[in-house]
Protein backbone atom coordinates (compact mmCIF):
# COMPACT_ATOMS: atom_id res chain seq x y z
CA UNK A 1 0.00 0.00 0.00
CA UNK A 2 2.72 2.48 0.95
CA UNK A 3 4.73 1.80 -2.19
CA UNK A 4 1.71 2.95 -4.22
CA UNK A 5 1.81 6.45 -2.70
CA UNK A 6 5.58 6.85 -2.20
CA UNK A 7 5.87 8.78 -5.48
CA UNK A 8 3.06 11.16 -4.47
CA UNK A 9 4.67 11.81 -1.07
CA UNK A 10 7.99 12.46 -2.78
CA UNK A 11 6.42 14.99 -5.14
CA UNK A 12 4.78 16.87 -2.26
CA UNK A 13 8.09 16.98 -0.38
CA UNK A 14 9.93 18.18 -3.51
CA UNK A 15 7.40 20.93 -4.22
CA UNK A 16 7.42 22.20 -0.63
CA UNK A 17 11.21 22.04 -0.41
CA UNK A 18 11.54 24.24 -3.51
CA UNK A 19 9.08 26.78 -2.10
CA UNK A 20 10.41 26.86 1.46
CA UNK A 21 14.08 25.91 1.19
CA UNK A 22 13.75 23.38 4.01
CA UNK A 23 10.89 21.36 5.48
CA UNK A 24 10.01 19.32 8.54
CA UNK A 25 8.07 16.18 7.67
CA UNK A 26 6.13 13.48 9.47
CA UNK A 27 4.06 10.63 8.04
CA UNK A 28 1.00 9.37 9.91
CA UNK A 29 -0.80 6.17 8.97
CA UNK A 30 -4.27 5.80 10.47
CA UNK A 31 -5.36 2.18 10.51
CA UNK A 32 -8.89 0.98 11.14
CA UNK A 33 -8.59 -2.14 13.30
CA UNK A 34 -11.08 -4.46 14.90
CA UNK A 35 -10.99 -7.38 17.28
CA UNK A 36 -13.59 -10.02 18.08
CA UNK A 37 -14.01 -10.73 21.79
CA UNK A 38 -15.55 -14.07 22.75
CA UNK A 39 -17.33 -14.31 26.09
CA UNK A 40 -19.00 -17.64 26.64
CA UNK A 41 -21.27 -18.17 23.66
CA UNK A 42 -21.43 -14.51 22.72
CA UNK A 43 -18.98 -12.42 20.78
CA UNK A 44 -18.73 -8.74 20.06
CA UNK A 45 -16.49 -6.61 17.95
CA UNK A 46 -14.31 -3.77 19.18
CA UNK A 47 -13.45 -1.16 16.51
CA UNK A 48 -10.70 1.42 16.80
CA UNK A 49 -8.73 3.81 14.61
CA UNK A 50 -5.05 3.67 15.55
CA UNK A 51 -2.50 6.25 14.40
CA UNK A 52 1.05 5.16 13.64
CA UNK A 53 3.39 8.07 13.10
CA UNK A 54 7.00 8.58 12.19
CA UNK A 55 9.32 10.98 13.91
CA UNK A 56 9.62 14.52 12.57
CA UNK A 57 12.54 14.84 10.15
CA UNK A 58 14.25 17.85 8.62
CA UNK A 59 14.86 17.88 4.86
CA UNK A 60 16.99 20.58 3.31
CA UNK A 61 18.32 18.84 0.17
CA UNK A 62 16.42 17.18 -2.69
CA UNK A 63 18.66 14.09 -2.56
CA UNK A 64 17.50 13.36 1.03
CA UNK A 65 13.85 12.87 0.11
CA UNK A 66 13.82 9.18 -0.92
CA UNK A 67 15.98 8.17 2.03
CA UNK A 68 13.77 10.07 4.49
CA UNK A 69 10.56 8.58 3.09
CA UNK A 70 12.03 5.06 3.38
CA UNK A 71 13.14 5.78 6.95
CA UNK A 72 9.67 7.01 7.90
CA UNK A 73 8.00 4.04 6.21
CA UNK A 74 10.18 1.50 8.04
CA UNK A 75 9.67 3.29 11.34
CA UNK A 76 5.89 2.98 10.96
CA UNK A 77 6.17 -0.69 9.95
CA UNK A 78 8.31 -1.38 13.03
CA UNK A 79 5.62 0.16 15.25
CA UNK A 80 2.90 -1.95 13.62
CA UNK A 81 4.97 -5.13 13.93
CA UNK A 82 5.74 -4.36 17.58
CA UNK A 83 2.03 -3.92 18.29
CA UNK A 84 1.23 -7.24 16.56
CA UNK A 85 3.97 -9.01 18.54
CA UNK A 86 2.75 -7.59 21.85
CA UNK A 87 -0.83 -8.55 21.04
CA UNK A 88 0.09 -12.16 20.25
CA UNK A 89 2.48 -12.58 23.19
CA UNK A 90 0.14 -11.00 25.75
Amino acid sequence: MFEDIKYQISKVYERELVCLGGIKVKIVLIAYMYQFIQVWRFSHQIDEDIAFSSEILDIIYQDQIDQMISHQYHEILDKINKMKYNQHSG
